[in-house]
């Protein structure tokens, strides 16, 4: 491994210090660890998009046909009852501030939509719940592509909606945008960055959203698994994480 870092240095130092661009620096690396220069391009782009990018496209509210809200954590009790959590406070805060400006339709993930309450009327916004499974009724996990794909379905047609701005907590909204043009809302942005929630609950019934570093990881896997089922191809089975 010291060997593989003093080649980098090589080239051109850390990425974080380097001449050469971080992409260019992972396919070096890649080349001389697989040995293969086709994989190693691969390789190297997958890290960038998949690892490195964090920052999601936004726009502003001008022209937005739909609003997507997706839920972060939530709070249960020692009796099983749950509420929203502060962080889905705060995405529902956005999400009335938007609807506000711009009176179009909102569909929210059910947690959102509960701290929503009556300050969006209830013929413009649609919550987005978990399936129940017949046999125990529990209900399914509802991970990110669920949400989404419920609102697919709703709509029917994702174009028709034009610009659509995706409400998320800032480390998940990236891979909000890019599951919602996956399936078809092509027009998907974030409100500007600097709206979007920051802040994690310790406190959140879900472990991966008490913390940066979790909710970090856990992203990645995520991310990676979609990522290595377009690669195995679509009729493998998949588990989206959240």
């Amino acid at each position: 491994m010291m060997q593989s870092v003093r080649s980098l240095k090589e080239v051109g130092g850390s990425p974080l210090g380097s001449r050469i661009p971080t992409l260019q620096l992972l396919k070096l690396f890649f080349s001389k660890e697989l040995q293969d220069r086709n994989l190693a391009h691969r390789m190297a782009h997958l890290v960038e998009n998949q690892i490195l990018r964090w920052a999601p496209p936004s726009s502003d509210v001008s022209g937005v046909g739909g609003i997507l809200a997706l839920a972060f954590g939530y709070r249960e009790d020692q009796n099983g009852y749950v509420t929203p959590g502060p962080v889905n406070h705060q995405l529902a805060n956005l999400t009335v501030n938007l609807w506000r400006q711009a009176r179009c339709p909102v569909y929210a993930q059910w947690e959102i939509a509960k701290a929503i309450g009556p300050r969006i009327p209830s013929n413009h916004v649609k919550p987005i719940y978990p399936a129940v499974d017949t046999a125990s009724g529990v209900k399914k996990y509802l991970s990110t592509y669920g949400v989404i794909a419920q609102v697919k379905k709703l709509v029917k047609r994702p174009a028709s909606l034009g610009k659509v701005l995706i409400v998320a907590h800032r480390d998940h909204a990236l891979r909000c945008v890019r599951t919602a043009r996956r399936l078809g809302f092509k027009n998907s942005f974030t409100p500007p960055v600097g709206q979007l929630p920051v802040n994690y609950d310790p406190k959140s019934a879900q472990p991966w959203t008490r913390n940066r570093l979790a909710y970090i990881l856990h992203d990645i896997l995520s991310r990676l698994e979609a990522y290595r089922s377009e690669v195995i191809g679509s009729s493998s089975p998949s588990r989206q994480l959240g």
